[in-house]
Formats: C-alpha cells, sequence, structure tokens
C-alpha cells in the first residue's frame, strides 16, 4: 500500500486535477486495508496526516510553524539552523486551496476506518488473570488469534518519562502456540510463565479473546496495546 503523505499537498507546482486523481487512487488502498479489517498502520498514517492538515487551515497565516521541515544546515556565525524549504514554489494559497479541495475525501476514508476501529475495539476484550499484583509495571499479555488459531504471550514493562506526564509500554512476544478449543485456560498459563520466569512471583497479567476473527498485527495487537496502556496504574 502506498503511503499517502504531505507532499502531494504541497506540490503546487504540478497540476491540481491529477494530484487529486493520484490520492484518490491511494485512499482506495486505504479503503481496501479497512475492508479487511486492517487498521494499522493505515488509520495511524491517515489520522497523523488529517491533524497536520488541520492545523495548515487553522493556522493559515503561521505555516512555517505548522509543518516539521528538514534542517539544511547550521549557520555558525549567525548561530541559527537553516531549514530546507517547504516545498519548491509552494504557494501558500493554492496549498489551501487544494486541502479544501480534498479534505473532504479524506475524511469519508477516515470515517469508515474509525467506525471499523469502533466495533472491533468493543469486540476485544481485556481482562485480569489471577489474584492482581500489586506492581504493575512489568507482567504478560496472553492473547488469543482466532483468525490465525494462534495463542501469542507478550512480556510487557510500562516506562514513566517525564514526571509521571507520559507512559511508554514495551512489549517483546516470548512465546506463540497453535490454539484451538478447548484449550488451556488463562490461570494455567500464569502458573507456567511464574514457574519459568520466577523473577516475577505475581506477575500483572492479562488475557484477552476477540468475538470475530481480526487480523492480529494489523487490527488486534495494536488495540490491544492502546487497552492495556489505558488499564495499567503505577504509582
Amino acid at each position: 500500500m502506498k503511503k499517502l503523505d504531505l507532499d502531494i499537498f504541497l506540490a503546487t507546482a504540478r497540476d491540481p486535477e491529477q494530484r487529486h486523481y493520484e490520492i484518490l487512487a491511494i485512499l482506495k488502498e486505504y479503503k481496501m486495508e479497512f475492508a479487511h479489517s486492517r487498521l494499522y498502520p493505515a488509520l495511524a498514517h491517515l489520522a497523523e496526516l488529517h491533524a497536520i492538515l488541520t492545523k495548515i487551515l487553522e493556522n493559515k497565516g503561521k505555516f512555517d510553524k505548522v509543518v516539521k521541515r528538514e534542517i539544511d544546515h547550521i549557520d555558525v556565525e549567525k548561530k541559527q539552523i537553516v531549514y530546507k524549504p517547504l516545498h519548491e514554489n509552494s504557494s501558500l494559497k493554492e496549498v489551501i486551496e487544494f486541502i479544501n479541495r480534498v479534505f473532504p475525501d479524506l475524511e469519508k476514508v477516515i470515517s469508515e476506518g474509525a467506525k471499523i476501529y469502533d466495533f472491533a475495539e468493543s469486540c476485544i476484550t481485556l481482562n485480569p488473570v489471577g489474584i492482581a499484583s500489586n506492581d504493575e509495571s512489568k507482567g504478560y499479555l496472553i492473547a488469543v488469534d482466532t483468525f490465525s488459531e494462534l495463542l501469542h504471550v507478550h512480556r510487557f514493562s510500562l516506562e514513566i518519562w517525564n514526571d509521571a506526564s507520559k507512559k511508554i509500554l514495551v512489549m517483546e512476544e516470548i512465546h506463540s502456540t497453535p490454539w484451538k478449543e478447548p484449550a488451556e485456560q488463562p490461570e494455567t498459563i500464569k502458573a507456567a510463565l511464574v514457574q519459568n520466569f520466577p523473577n516475577l512471583s505475581n506477575p500483572a497479567t492479562f488475557f484477552s479473546k476477540a468475538e470475530f476473527g481480526f487480523p492480529y498485527e494489523e487490527t488486534i495487537f495494536p488495540i490491544l496495546q492502546r487497552k492495556l496502556l489505558a488499564t495499567l496504574h503505577v504509582p
């Protein structure tokens, strides 16, 4: 899938009709991803682009401050960072007009992806396993992938940055095995993890099983990461 990026919106030297056609073709690829319930990274890409374009529209007179630019060089004498131009022959007025022209197409595709995301999120549960841990900064996520009939076990650790204002969830898959009903209970899997990794005597452990067979890497796992990050509480 070709990624839709900011450059095509800034290339005012090119024919706007052709650029609009190219954007529609790329958005069609995103729609195909959503039609197969593959949300990531497609939905995140569009959401990020939407946020940047929205800022450009809201800050028409501060275009340079909205769009990130690459560093060209450092002027040692003036002690200044010199940035590369935003885009050759870019015109603010033309950029704004083009964004307004294409914005409805972009928002329509994002809306389709968001609806699928909301449905998938409602179908993906996340439940604690066994006795609650006093320390939720480290533990395990046990997740069933019914789409591929696999059981995934991830080890996680929660890192706190900037005086607890930002939480970073680091995850590592440590085990993957075929899964079929009837399967081992989550409590049995947790007990095996404690036995194999005794450094965590009562790790924070969570179990997840989606009601429908969504793709694991593109949908289930990213949603579980968000849910787990929202669930964990560290003093």
